[in-house]
């Protein structure tokens, strides 16, 4: 039997770093938690911690706190990496500069200033940080990932500037000795920086008062299955107001584009997500909404070159009109296995309540197949809105 729990919009991981595989392909799973949903497919499933696996929390209690000044960490999402293989300490501090520790990758907010930072996950104490300027609040997740497969963990970051979308890599050059971190100095750090002035990943939002802009988040994924993944971004135009999709492939050097993708149904994207169906072949999966309207779309992209296969399939959402979605994002698809057969399914949320306070209608949630689009399931909760996709559980291990 398999549980969908709504999620909120932030979730904190409790990792551990998963084992390499040594076939050639990807792992997603290399880092705790490398991106936003963990992995391509958006599952959030928790790793494996402690030393009896997953235990319950019967005493809750706060371990630290970071950035208790300010505006503090402003994003949608924290990653959370292994970041041994960067740090630089002599042999008698290296237990307390970090030896077997994971580190927090965040952006935060001090004096208007937007700032990428590695927090110390034991004592919460900044290791590396970087400014990035007078640029917009930064909501979208770090990405976590060795470009060049040095054990060295790269950051990609993904955010809107005063005049464009913005991309940067970084290559985190961790120093630390008996006296602490070397936090600053490491402007120089930056490998790549890719910009585009016609995209934005925020979006005009329909319920300003709510929040002013719909974020999308950056998705990591090995679009062409070679065992290199790629980071692919929706946004909008801002020439056209269409949703657009761009992947783009990492390295050393700033990239060019794979593909890009108009998708000329709706207003707002929401964030993407991979799936992999035998080995030559994968899609991006994502979702459009007309925010006047609340009508939506599926969007089934191939992952080698953008071509949609399904052209925006409409989900027939219309039970009335709501011109108030999305309110702060437009949630993704997840990826889950959602029947006995051993081909994956989506699972699709719907976010509007078109009579507001009232009873009768709430968010709703599809189960789709990715074959054919095909429903399989649908339910509506009784009120509400839905910002944050649902998080999918297997409860019998079936």
């Amino acid at each position: 039997m398999l549980l969908i729990l709504l999620a909120s919009t932030i979730v904190v991981p409790m990792p551990t770093t998963a084992d390499e595989e040594d076939n050639g392909a990807w792992d997603p799973l290399s880092q705790p938690w490398a991106q936003y949903g963990r992995d391509p497919g958006h599952s959030r499933v928790l790793p494996e911690h402690g030393d009896s696996g997953l235990t319950t929390i019967e005493t809750p209690a706060i371990n630290w706190v970071a950035f208790d000044s300010g505006l503090g960490a402003d994003g949608y999402g924290v990653a959370i990496a292994d970041m041994s293989a960067s740090i630089t300490a002599p042999e008698g501090a290296k237990e307390r500069c970090g030896e077997n520790h994971l580190f927090a990758v965040l952006t935060y907010t001090e004096n208007s200033q937007r700032n990428l930072a590695i927090v110390e996950g034991d004592t919460a104490k900044v290791a590396w940080e970087v400014n990035l300027g007078n640029v917009d609040i930064i909501r979208s997740t770090p990405v976590i990932v060795d470009v060049d497969g040095d054990s060295k963990q790269e950051i990609a970051i993904v955010y809107d500037s005063d005049s464009a979308l913005e991309v940067d890599l970084w290559s985190p050059d961790i120093t630390c000795d008996e006296s602490g971190w070397t936090v600053s100095g490491h402007s120089n750090e930056k490998v790549w920086s890719w910009s585009d002035a016609d995209l934005r990943i925020g979006i005009d939002n329909a319920h300003l008062w709510t929040a002013p802009e719909a974020v999308t988040q950056p998705l990591l994924a090995d679009l062409s299955l070679d065992g290199s993944p790629e980071l692919i971004i929706a946004a909008v135009d801002t020439t056209n107001d269409e949703p657009t999709v761009v992947a783009l492939p990492l390295g050393l050097q700033t990239p060019e584009e794979d593909w890009r993708v108009a998708l000329d149904r709706g207003s707002h994207p929401s964030d993407p997500a991979f799936l992999q169906t035998d080995e030559n072949t994968a899609f991006v999966i994502l979702t459009s909404v007309q925010s006047s309207t609340s009508a939506m779309w599926l969007w089934k992209l191939d992952a080698s070159d953008g071509d949609s296969n399904w052209d925006g399939k409409s989900l027939g959402n219309l039970n009335g009109f709501d011109s108030n979605v999305p309110h702060i994002r437009l949630p993704g698809p997840v990826i889950a296995n959602l029947d006995s057969d051993d081909a994956m399914e989506v699972v699709i949320t719907i976010p509007s309540d078109f009579d507001g306070s009232s009873a009768a209608y709430g968010a709703e949630y599809y189960g789709i197949e990715i074959s054919d689009g095909t429903k399989i399931w649908d339910f509506e909760s009784s009120n509400g809105y839905a910002d944050s996709a649902p998080i999918v559980i297997d409860t019998d291990e079936d």
